[in-house]
């Protein structure tokens, strides 16, 4: 299922400093879907695993702009029905495009204690590495080259 007209209001209430909770939780009690995708279809990722254009990787898109926290707004969409199971790992791969404001540490120890069985992060953990490596040795120009790095390294332990 493809983005919807909810989906895209709730898009719309992320590209602000602070998200408003109470009309996301609207949205979702409306009918939006936390499990819609950008794709019918998943794409491979690292390692030939399969990832997914996930409505919560959209909001992380969207958010970049603002960098509001996005802990809250991933609480939300995991009570309103988010498959961590079958997407967590595409999304907790997508949290190393959250540079400020959101504690990723926090938000993936919540995927996963939120997960009801063991998921698989393998295609999390291949994005991270990567991303965590670039950044390391190849972004020189980058003033928070070193604290980016770390950060995804952290990330990619846990």
């Amino acid at each position: 299922m493809a983005l919807g007209e909810l989906e895209n209001k709730i898009l719309k209430l992320v590209d602000d400093k602070i998200i408003n909770i109470e009309k996301v939780k609207e949205l979702f009690e409306s009918g939006a879907n936390p499990n819609a995708m950008e794709y019918d279809e998943p794409d491979k990722g690292f390692n030939d695993d399969t990832y997914y254009s996930t409505f919560f990787s959209e909001c992380i898109f969207e958010a970049q702009g603002k960098s509001p926290d996005l802990y809250d707004l991933l609480k939300v969409f995991i009570e309103y029905g988010l498959d961590i199971e079958k997407y967590g790992s595409s999304i907790i791969s997508d949290f190393h495009f959250i540079f400020e404001n959101s504690d990723i540490y926090e938000m993936t120890k919540l995927m996963l204690n939120s997960a009801k069985n063991k998921i698989d992060v393998g295609e999390a953990q291949a994005g991270i590495g990567t991303e965590e490596s670039y950044r390391n040795c190849c972004l020189d120009e980058m003033q928070d080259r070193d604290e980016s790095s770390n950060d995804l390294f952290g990330l990619y332990v846990l």
